[in-house]
């Protein structure tokens, strides 16, 4: 519908987001998986499918502004605001399901904060954001 802001549907992936983390460190809160315990299946679950709709509504929200004709700086802004908070989510979410060491939670954020950072960086350098044939959905994909 016209009359839904693009932000609104930015805050709505990132609340699907939040939703799937909140599961996932709620059942596991030291996001270890306690050794010769069967790991509850339902957290992670909850989890991809959080992932899925945030892909989706990160997808739409661009269209949606440019369908309103409200695309906006601040607005990009807030979108690659959020797309850094769900980056650092999903490291966590998919570290926790593949049982990461602490030290392994701490790489896999740094690293995948350190590609986000210098994607956005190059977008301020030359005006656009080239992702090429591998982008971020096919590495949510991978993982």
């Amino acid at each position: 519908p016209r009359w839904i802001a693009p932000n609104l549907v930015t805050l709505l992936g990132l609340f699907c987001m939040l939703i799937g983390y909140g599961c996932i460190v709620y059942h596991y809160p030291s996001m270890q998986i306690v050794n010769g315990e069967e790991p509850a299946r339902w957290p992670f679950a909850v989890a991809s499918i959080c992932i899925f709709l945030y892909q989706t509504l990160d997808a739409l929200d661009g269209k949606q502004a440019r369908r309103t004709n409200s695309s906006s700086p601040l607005g990009e802004l807030f979108d690659h605001g959020c797309d850094a908070v769900s980056t650092a989510l999903v490291c966590v979410m998919v570290g926790t399901a593949l049982q990461y060491t602490p030290t392994q939670h701490a790489i896999n954020v740094i690293q995948s904060m350190t590609c986000f950072y210098l994607a956005q960086w190059e977008e301020y350098h030359t005006g656009e954001m080239y992702l090429g044939y591998v982008n971020v959905t096919e590495a949510l994909v991978a993982s």
